[in-house]
């Protein structure tokens, strides 16, 4: 009998900040897949709540970095063996600044965000 390791998430982004909630509740995240086609970088900020979040005004939990790549795809892969744990809920968005507060969307079609949570 196998384990079950987690819950898949995938999204294309969508021509926004692309908030999401994605848990409501403690959870963990354990694995980090994203592609970016753009030539700048973006970022995938997650956010310990169990709302929508809002990249102008909440504290990031925890930021990646998305390299840019033009259409060949770059971006990379992070597996957590302990996890990243939320207390309250995983939340997050994809913006194209790292500033705290940054709330600039991504283009549609541009990032690729998969994760494995639970």
């Amino acid at each position: 009998m196998s384990k079950r390791v987690g819950i898949p998430f995938h999204l294309v982004s969508a021509a926004s900040n692309n908030a999401q909630i994605v848990k409501g509740g403690a959870g963990t995240v354990s694995a980090i897949w994203c592609t970016n086609i753009n030539a700048e970088i973006a970022f995938l900020k997650f956010f310990d709540v169990a709302t929508l979040p809002n990249p102008a005004t909440d504290a990031a939990h925890f930021v990646c970095g998305i390299p840019g790549g033009e259409a060949a795809g770059a971006g990379g892969s992070l597996a957590i063996p302990g996890g990243l744990c939320f207390s309250n809920g995983i939340a997050f968005a994809i913006v194209t600044g790292a500033a705290d507060g940054n709330n600039t969307g991504v283009a549609l079609g541009e990032v690729v965000v998969s994760f494995v949570y639970r």
